[in-house]
């Protein structure tokens, strides 16, 4: 579920670009007609508001359970789905630009225009650490299926790897020659992923941090990734308007798919027998 809802930050993004106040149904189950091959039709759960200030990016806990939104001001609000009550706030100061849940939903993870990535206590919105070594704005943070790990990357081009029970660092690589836009870790955290500006995917061991593979092929920036849940794909997509799939471990190429515009987002349904993918206004 993790995953097939990070397709939400595509609409954010639009949000963003039209600067407009946000406010936002939370998703109640599905009503699929009788017909198997029939549309969803999404039923409205509930609205909230969010701030005078639009959202970044919208994230699910991994159960569904809980919502986090975060707007550039450096405004994080968690919500519960099915519950009827204020959010929490946190702030990061100096704005937000990414947000991700430990596994167990229990920790968040926010990157900043401050160089840092900040780790929060969900159950009572307490920050635990700050971890700072970025030279430019976090662009992207990720966490272990266990939350033992946190990794992150940005504009410097570096991708780091950090412990998230005592905030050192395992691992600082300078892995790409301009901005890490995208860093995920793999079901099991056995490896990373990262993808930038500078048209390349990399993969890291996740445990250590060291480099493994180099991946190819994108002709424009690599905005978007994802890594199915057995771990053995790897979406990607990027300005040159395709959408390309790669093997895992190896990295070998699988297909290239036309998508006719920028992806901003990718994201793989929890089965791993779908890819969904979001670009600009004309269709998703």
């Amino acid at each position: 579920m993790r995953r097939w809802r990070r397709a939400l930050p595509l609409a954010a993004f639009l949000l963003l670009a039209a600067g407009a106040a946000l406010s936002f149904d939370l998703p109640g189950p599905p009503r699929v007609a009788a017909a198997g091959d029939s549309p969803i039709r999404a039923v409205p759960h509930r609205q909230v508001a969010f701030t005078r200030m639009p959202a970044r990016q919208l994230v699910f806990s991994p159960d569904g359970a809980l919502l986090a939104a975060s707007s550039v001001d450096g405004g994080i609000r968690i919500w519960r789905v099915a519950g009827r009550g204020p959010p929490r706030l946190l702030s990061h100061e100096g704005g937000v630009t990414s947000l991700a849940f430990s596994g167990d939903g229990a920790m968040l993870a926010s990157g900043g225009y401050d160089r840092k990535v900040r780790l929060w206590r969900v159950a009572d919105g307490r920050p635990m650490r700050s971890l700072a070594g970025h030279q430019g704005t976090v662009w992207t943070v990720a966490l272990s299926d266990d939350g033992e790990r946190a990794a992150s990357g940005g504009e410097d081009g570096h991708v780091r790897l950090w412990r998230t029970r005592d905030g050192a660092p395992i691992s600082d690589q300078k892995g790409h020659d301009l901005n890490v836009w995208a860093v995920r870790f793999a079901t099991g955290g056995a490896f990373l992923a990262s993808s930038s500006f500078d048209r390349r995917i990399r993969l890291w061991d996740g445990r250590s941090g060291a480099p493994l593979q180099t991946l190819s092929g994108h002709g424009e920036a690599v905005v978007a990734l994802d890594i199915g849940p057995a771990a053995r794909l790897l979406a990607s997509g990027g300005d040159d308007s395709t959408v390309r799939l790669w093997s895992l471990p190896g990295g070998g190429p699988v297909r290239t798919m036309e998508a006719h515009q920028h992806i901003y987002s990718v994201a793989f349904s929890p089965d791993g027998q779908w890819l969904a993918s979001g670009g600009r206004a004309r269709s998703a």
